[in-house]
């Protein structure tokens, strides 16, 4: 196996031997010259001589953008295996050829599409290139961008599966929700519906990516389709964002005689959220003054304004609560040193 420390250098002199002895034979011409490295390359991976890994880094962009689209598949397919065993290398190198400026043909296409949805052993590095070869794919092809988000979401080998909603750099969701956002959002709320195994994991992901500001309309109007979407939103909301109580309410207005959604949408406002600073105390204060502000409204129905005040009092309860133990652990900080 050649070692990665001395692999991008004898590649390209392994490279240029070949293309030497065969150019004497068969002429220099740059598109043969491209595809013998190529081939080379094909025949080290099949004899163990060079893993994909390597091959991976070893190839820079100086030796990706001269190669046609026919050899650049063909070195793609030899690096990631048969069974895209190790779809992440080529998913790499794609964001490299896309980097220089290469077309994304057909065949390509089809390929990326493939990579990007197989099972694979990845880095953080790798999830930044997967997010950015899936928006450049979106914006060639839209149609296909859409299919993949909901093949993606439909995995459920979760350690091994790219999940466009989980990392923290969304390029690929933020270009679908450019090309169509109520699309966007229906898709992933679709596909929780259809595949219960995985709708708590879609959930979950989706309500950190979710701007209540601007998918607020969406998100009320899928509610009001009915009870079964209305839990499902339910899921989605973090009382965190203060456009989580107009859109409870409306939800509590059509549905308020449903005791699950009172439950979930209760949880939800005294749920502190995935991550907060100061006292938690603090964030179910603001939360208050979101509700008393929403019971200022006069034209709010009265199913809605009942939940509030409930709500209201189980805050204000909750409050009262956590800044008692807030206290005692300052005290005791106090005497520990």
């Amino acid at each position: 196996m050649v070692d990665f420390p001395d692999c991008r250098e004898q590649l390209r002199m392994m490279c240029s031997s070949v293309a030497l002895r065969r150019s004497r034979c068969q002429g220099s011409g740059s598109r043969f010259k491209h595809l013998a490295h190529v081939k080379f390359i094909e025949q080290l991976i099949s004899k163990n001589q060079l893993s994909s890994a390597n091959a991976r880094h070893a190839l820079t962009v100086t030796f990706i953008e001269p190669l046609s689209s026919r050899a650049f598949l063909r070195l793609l397919e030899a690096i990631a295996g048969s069974d895209l065993e190790d779809a992440s290398s080529a998913v790499d190198l794609i964001h490299t050829w896309l980097l220089a400026k290469r077309p994304i043909g057909k065949r390509l296409e089809v390929f990326i599409c493939q990579a990007l949805a197989a099972p694979s052993a990845k880095t953080t590095d790798d999830y930044y290139h997967y997010d950015s070869v899936a928006a450049n794919l979106t914006q060639v092809n839209k149609e296909q961008g859409f299919k993949l988000l909901a093949y993606l979401l439909k995995q459920t080998d979760y350690d091994r599966s790219w999940n466009p909603l989980r990392e923290d750099q969304h390029e690929f969701w933020d270009a679908l929700l450019e090309i169509d956002h109520d699309r966007a959002l229906r898709t992933v709320m679709e596909v929780s519906l259809d595949t219960p195994e995985n709708r708590f994991q879609i959930t979950w992901d989706l309500s950190s990516v979710i701007n209540l500001k601007k998918d607020k309309d969406f998100l009320t109007g899928f509610a009001l389709e009915g009870i079964n979407r209305a839990l499902l939103v339910c899921e989605c909301l973090e009382a965190s964002q203060a456009e989580f109580w107009p859109i409870a309410s409306e939800i509590v207005g059509r549905f308020g005689s449903e005791k699950e959604i009172q439950e979930r949408l209760g949880r939800a406002a005294h749920f502190s959220g995935k991550s907060y600073w100061g006292p938690e105390s603090s964030s179910l204060k603001k939360r208050l003054t979101d509700v008393d502000r929403m019971l200022e409204d006069r034209s709010i129905p009265s199913s809605s304004r009942h939940w509030l005040e409930g709500i209201r009092r189980s805050l204000r309860d909750a409050i009262k609560h956590l800044e008692k133990m807030e206290a005692n652990t300052e005290i005791a900080d106090l005497h520990r040193y």
